[in-house]
């Protein structure tokens, strides 16, 4: 039996018997309700929180869902990705990716190898979450100085920290999409097997063929007559979990553990194994030259598991000055293996762990606030002839404190965070201490019922990390050699934003400026030259800045007991430049817009969008610009048994089949986006 009928079966055989009389509520991609648990321990809804923000839950999140949390989370407002294909794509906020972006499962460390590379994927499933909160901006003091860029939590049901509502409960899909083959299937379910006492279980499968495109992915398919799809980005992924939770009145505590396990090709990027002509003993060195040292091609996979074990829980009422205690362990133990063709290139290990601790006292007249502590520790090896980051060792030990005061119509926030960061390269016994200090202040003003006005300020200090430091290498999947600087210092950023959330009657919006201005700015640069036949990338620092503006609305044009129609859209733009040498930094996203609307009429719901961003002209010195762009996306849903959660949903993606490449992504002449794709799913909770 085929793994994707295996999974099928296994999936909907489960469900159907369970399928209950829930309807759900449509989650918008914005509900000001929703409570957002990533900015604050204090449960503010996004009403009350200042900076830039999103949720993605439910429908919502189903109908987003892709082969990895960077594409999809790609169009949410702020949000671009790495995009090293469709499976490696790491989210970036405002322009700033890698290790100033904390993206995190349940709250702690996903624990892989995402940051060290761009071609390497982030070890979380996006088809069994049941939530992600994306936080831009600067109030992400309490999850560590690299959330400078803003942070985004993936959140899922092993732990438990409620009762289902039924005996059991639980949701499960199936999806196909045409451009590349694409099928997936994903359950979860929940049990009350005892007194308190909760099981969590989940998994997944999903599978793909190279992705589809209109023409020729770069000029080396056009040579080889590749025209059509993207050589090397076919993927196969699973990954399955589970929980045990004790849930009682004023708390809960569970364990629970997982395994992630993906193979995927890495497009654009080939190893070469070089190769001997037949050798005649009557032939000279010349003619014995001249027939050595062909070389041969291989393209590069990646072969990626991952096993993690967590353990959580809450204590609220403790009756004392400490009101609530949440507490929270990870330990993860990952490996990748870069292939080139069926030889063993190049393996990466990360064995980490990180646990955090954090105390919500009792109001202190119109003070509220919280106060934890963080330890993480991380080893990381780089094994082979390419390994271009040597083994390492990295331990950090934080305190944080965010207090909040609320008077009349005006709240006042602060935070502080202290960091204490060791980084070692174990071969060479270079070991770097630094010591970080950051803070933020906000005001939120309720101008109004449904309107309020904020502004944010924060100073945040960064420590390299250990591939900015000790990198020196090549690297073939992203066609690199990648050099660190071992006296790299701690970056500065002086961060200030203003927003303006407007919600009355039947309109929705927010806009937020932002400005960040860094001394010490670490970034990879193209230098020009070349090494082992790669060009070389060398990590310096510089004085930069970031601005930038968004905006985002809804607004339902038509509302009866049967039928709403709504409007929405949102802007995004950033602007970075190099100080320094007064000239932009590289990989910048463009002007980014999406324009929507929505109609729901009794068990339909339909959907037509133009996603689409302007040409890349704003370039660093030896980048290469790209054209803008504009997809066309559509989408119907129903639901056909009243009473049941029982939804079919057919998309078109880039009904247009256009052609574009994304600015953000290392390899953007050699991989574009995809092509035209139409997916059809089926998805049933009980």
């Amino acid at each position: 039996m085929s793994k994707k009928l295996l999974w099928s079966t296994a999936a909907f055989c489960a469900l159907v018997p369970y399928i209950a009389s829930a309807q759900p509520d449509r989650s918008p991609i914005r509900d000001l309700e929703e409570i957002i648990v990533t900015s604050t321990p204090l449960d503010r809804s996004l009403a009350d929180t200042i900076q830039g923000a999103s949720v993605l839950t439910g429908d919502a999140l189903r109908d987003r869902v892709q082969s990895s949390l960077g594409e999809t989370l790609r169009g949410e407002t702020g949000v671009s990705s790495t995009y090293f294909g469709p499976v490696a794509s790491r989210p970036i906020i405002r322009g700033q990716g890698g290790d100033r972006i904390r993206v995190l499962a349940n709250g702690l460390d996903p624990v892989d190898a995402s940051v060290t590379s761009v071609d390497h994927q982030v070890a979380i499933n996006s088809g069994t979450t049941e939530r992600v909160e994306v936080l831009r901006g600067p109030n992400t003091l309490r999850f560590g100085s690299s959330a400078v860029g803003g942070v985004i939590n993936v959140i899922d049901t092993r732990i438990a920290e409620t009762l289902p509502e039924q005996t059991i409960n639980g949701r499960g899909d199936l999806s196909y999409g045409s451009n590349a083959d694409a099928f997936s299937a994903n359950a979860l379910t929940q049990a009350n097997i005892g007194p308190g006492l909760v099981l969590s279980l989940d998994g997944s499968y999903s599978d793909q063929s190279d992705y589809e495109i209109d023409g020729f992915a770069n000029e080396e398919a056009e040579e080889e007559g590749n025209e059509g799809f993207v050589e090397n980005s076919a993927a196969e992924v699973y990954s399955f979990g589970g929980g045990l939770s004790y849930v009682w009145e004023d708390g809960h505590f569970g364990i629970s553990g997982g395994l992630f396990d993906s193979f995927y090709g890495v497009p654009a990027a080939h190893g070469h194994e070089e190769e001997h002509g037949d050798e005649d003993e009557d032939h000279d060195d010349e003619d014995h030259d001249e027939e050595e040292g062909e070389e041969e091609e291989e393209i590069i996979s990646i072969d990626l598991k991952r096993v993690r074990f967590d353990i959580g829980g809450e204590i609220r009422n403790l009756g004392s000055f400490i009101d609530k205690a949440t507490f929270n362990f990870g330990y993860g133990d990952y490996d990748h293996t870069e292939l080139e063709g069926d030889e063993i290139g190049t393996v990466f290990l990360n064995e980490a762990w990180e646990g955090r601790i954090e105390f919500v006292h009792r109001p202190i007249g119109n003070l509220e606030g919280a106060f934890g502590l963080q330890l993480r520790n991380r080893d990381f090896e780089a094994i082979g002839a390419e390994a271009f980051v040597p083994p390492t060792t990295t331990d950090s030990l934080a305190v944080f404190l965010v207090e909040e005061a609320t008077l009349g119509a005006l709240t006042l926030t602060g935070g502080l965070r202290y960091e204490k960061i060791d980084v070692e390269s174990t071969t060479t016994s270079v070991e770097r201490d630094f010591d970080t200090l950051s803070g933020s202040a906000s005001a939120l003003l309720t101008v109004s019922d449904g309107v309020s006005f904020g502004v944010t300020t924060s100073l945040t200090e960064r420590a390299p990390n250990a591939e900015e430091l000790f990198s020196n290498g090549p690297h073939l999947a992203t066609q690199q050699f990648e050099v660190g600087d071992p006296n790299l210092v701690k970056e500065t950023a002086w961060q200030t934003e203003a927003s303006l959330n407007v919600a009355s009657g039947p309109f929705e919006g927010a806009v937020n400026l932002f400005r960040t201005e860094y001394d010490d700015y670490i970034f990879d640069q193209l230098t020009g030259l070349e090494e082992d036949d790669l060009p070389v990338f060398q990590f310096t620092q510089v004085d930069a800045t970031f601005s930038g503006i968004e905006v985002e609305s809804d607004f339902d044009v038509y509302t009866s007991d049967d039928l709403t129609v709504a409007l929405d859209g949102s802007l995004s733009y950033v602007r970075a430049t190099n100080q320094t040498t007064d000239t932009p930094l590289p990989r910048i996203p463009p002007l980014f817009y999406t324009l929507g609307a929505n109609a729901e009429y009794q068990s339909w719901f339909a959907r037509i969008e133009l996603e689409g961003s302007s040409s890349a002209t704003r370039l660093a010195p030896l980048e290469e610009g790209t054209d803008s762009y504009t997809f066309v996306n559509a989408q119907i849903s129903w639901k056909p048994i009243a009473d049941r959660d029982v939804r079919l949903t057919l998309q078109g993606k880039n009904l247009g089949n256009t052609f574009a490449r994304p600015h953000t992504s290392f390899i953007k002449e050699l991989t574009p986006l995809l092509g035209r794709d139409i997916r059809f799913s089926v998805a049933m909770g009980f």
